[in-house]
């Protein structure tokens, strides 16, 4: 105990023990299953909604502000974090419930994504940016926003319920700076590019079929030409189409799906081939168009479209109308 003469002493050195015991330590904590999150920068967005360093919350996951819920299960901070336009490589499995949406184990070697600047409150790539290379973690992330804003589905799967969560299970295997990535992938796509145009010319012979080039690399071949309104900026469209590879083999047919497809120009809600060949078509008209990689999912892989596809739509315009700014 402390007497009098000593007190002022005293209560300092008690003060400065209880501030060193209750300092923070910034480390994973495996088993009080606790995280620590770095902030996220440059995103535009509202500061709210950001994860922020030091806050802990205790039980199996940690909440971020954004509304993702994480637990970490392999923590590695000596490895470098990605930033805005690094591309991570991923192993990655997607359930709703125990049902397995998605694997990276049915793509050759790693999965990769480009880390983009997050659109709305709930991104994964808020979670993505909080982990190290070589740090794994289950996520939860809520099913809608993931497959309107992430995915950028028009119309959302039929089994995602409104409350639906996807659990993810992410390893973050290398983190690859963005202008490395960028000087990697021009060259690719200037050999991409030689092949693709190459593929495009022996698809018109084999099918004798004269295309006009409507820029960007698009070709255009109109079978019937229509009378009704013409497509416009402002225009909402419905069409029938079957969407094949340059081998011919299908990815999508609207008739056997059972319903027509339906897209508002504009609204980035369809690749840009799509929109750059439809503008100015008549309703009722009947064409071909060939998109090449760059005007539809690029390196990317998109269902089951995989990366530097050409994709070619044989397409019916069954209705065009004009919507409200």
């Amino acid at each position: 105990m402390c007497n009098n003469s000593k007190s002022i002493a005293c209560i300092i050195f008690v003060l400065i023990i209880l501030t060193a015991g209750c300092k923070h330590q910034a480390k994973y904590d495996q088993n009080k299953s606790k995280e620590v999150f770095r902030p996220v920068t440059n995103t535009g967005t509202d500061s709210t909604a950001l994860p922020r360093d030091n806050e802990e919350i205790p039980g199996y996951y940690k909440t971020l502000k954004n509304g993702i819920r994480m637990h970490m299960h392999h923590y590695n901070p000596t490895g470098p974090y990605p930033d805005i336009g690094d591309v991570v490589h991923l192993h990655m499995d997607y359930y709703l419930n125990d049902s397995l949406l998605f694997t990276s184990r049915d793509f050759p070697g790693d999965f990769k994504m480009q880390i983009i600047k997050p659109k709305y409150r709930g991104s994964i790539y808020y979670a993505l940016l909080q982990l190290h290379e070589n740090d794994s973690a289950e996520l939860l992330v809520e099913a809608s926003g993931f497959y309107r804003y992430t995915r950028e589905l028009v119309k959302l799967p039929g089994f995602i319920g409104r409350d639906d969560s996807l659990r993810f299970h992410i390893r973050n295997r290398k983190v690859v700076p963005a202008e490395l990535y960028h000087h990697k992938k021009s060259g690719k796509i200037r050999e991409h590019i030689k092949q693709e145009n190459s593929d495009i010319n022996k698809y018109l012979l084999s099918h004798d079929l004269k295309a006009e080039k409507i820029g960007d690399r698009i070709r255009r071949a109109v079978h019937k030409q229509g009378t009704g309104p013409k497509i416009g900026e402002k225009s909402v469209v419905t069409l029938h189409y079957i969407g094949v590879f340059t081998d011919d083999n299908p990815f999508s047919d609207t008739k056997k799906e059972g319903e027509p497809f339906t897209f508002k120009m504009n609204q980035k809600q369809v690749i840009p081939g799509l929109e750059k060949g439809l503008k100015g078509i008549h309703q009722g008209s009947k064409l071909t168009l060939i998109i090449p990689f760059n005007q539809a999912y690029g390196d990317h892989q998109e269902g089951p479209i995989p990366p530097w596809s050409t994709l070619i739509f044989h397409i019916e315009v069954i209705d065009v109308s004009t919507y409200a700014p």
